[in-house]
């Protein structure tokens, strides 16, 4: 047993139970301390490790399924807080989080993923789904004319949109959200699309507004490109 596998073992086996919550402050702070701890020591991220424990173990993904689209956001974005506090991968961020809105709301999200800024074009990042372009100029189709508008766009049905990107032939239904750094700059977008029409409403946009806010890239004293 490597001495990665057996302190956090140990940790999970020994930490008082009421402890070991996502969201209770305490285990924020006590991870915070041990994350320090534990990358001068055996150059791993603690909170990253117990994550993955989680996730293989109790933490349920939230789901549509019997809830309002809100009261699913409102579930979603604690156990995201959670995923991104102390992490400084940013691609493993937004991979980790196209993963949890896909599993949160199933078929309806039937692509999901993000574009980020790079040398004057939007640049294909972390998705799931079907294959995607690879690059979208500022104020082309539904994403580029969201970082132009640096505003969230809902589209009803993708082919009544004047311009339109045409990615996959099922799509039907669109919301791209954008995302800032601390200047206000747009750094890249969030796209989903659905199959059906009119898949997305202002609770959509509410809760992935809000998704978006925890992934500004300054937060995270990350640089890429």
């Amino acid at each position: 047993m490597t001495r990665k596998k057996a302190f956090v073992e140990k940790f999970y086996t020994n930490a008082p139970l009421p402890i070991i919550q996502p969201h209770n402050p305490q285990f924020s702070t006590l991870l915070k301390l041990l994350d320090s701890f534990t990358s001068k020591k055996f150059g791993f991220s603690l909170t990253s490790s117990y994550l993955c424990h989680m996730n293989q173990t109790t933490t349920p993904i939230p789901s549509e399924e019997g809830t309002s689209r809100r009261e699913a956001y409102a579930a979603l974005l604690p156990q995201l807080r959670s995923l991104v506090d102390g992490e400084r991968n940013y691609i493993g961020i937004l991979a980790n989080v196209t993963a949890l809105l896909r599993e949160t709301f199933g078929e309806r999200f039937f692509w999901v993923g993000f574009y980020l800024v790079s040398d004057g074009m939007l640049r294909l990042g972390p998705f799931q789904g079907t294959m995607a372009c690879f690059s979208i100029a500022r104020g082309r189709g539904v994403c580029g004319t969201a970082w132009e508008q640096d505003s969230t766009i809902i589209v009803d049905d993708v082919e009544q949109f004047p311009g339109h990107i045409a990615c996959s032939s099922e799509s039907r239904s669109e919301i791209v959200v954008p995302m800032h750094d601390c200047h206000g700059h747009v750094t890249g977008v969030l796209d989903i699309d659905s199959r059906e029409l009119g898949a997305f409403d202002d609770a959509d946009r509410e809760g992935l507004e809000a998704v978006c806010s925890l992934l500004d890239i300054d937060k995270y004293d990350i640089k890429w490109n």
